[in-house]
């Protein structure tokens, strides 16, 4: 499924919905429709980390975190940039444990984003003019 109307599980728009195909894979966000990876979040949710690295080792970071209660779910969106090497780039366990703490730190109040910004957001951290 494609554009506006993605949907997995019955649940709020995803990230396709709201990001278009073409932002997405020019920002180097590849897995346009899933997640590079996800992670466990301190509310015990499991958070869907959309990545990439633009040249110079910028990473940029879109997270999708969905909270369930009472059968209502609700999504919170959280836009990042932070300097240094990606997950993949990293050579022992310091490095990978520094790479998540960024992460973790994108995962913040002032961070959270409305989700019709994620596509101005991400033009914008990777130069692409619209």
């Amino acid at each position: 499924m494609a554009g506006i109307e993605a949907r997995y599980g019955g649940g709020p728009k995803s990230f396709p919905g709201w990001v278009s195909f073409e932002t997405a894979t020019t920002a180097g966000l590849a897995d346009w429709e899933g997640p590079s990876f996800s992670m466990r979040t301190s509310h015990g949710t499991i958070a869907k980390i959309f990545h990439s690295q633009l040249d110079g080792g910028t990473n940029v970071v879109v997270i999708e975190d969905i909270r369930r209660n009472c059968g209502r779910a609700r999504t919170d969106w959280y836009f990042g940039i932070f300097e240094g090497k990606h997950s993949g780039q990293c050579e022992n366990d310091e490095e990978l444990r520094a790479f998540f703490q960024k992460l973790e730190a994108v995962m913040s109040r002032r961070n959270r984003v409305a989700a019709s910004q994620l596509e101005e957001l991400i033009q914008r951290a990777a130069g692409i003019e619209v």
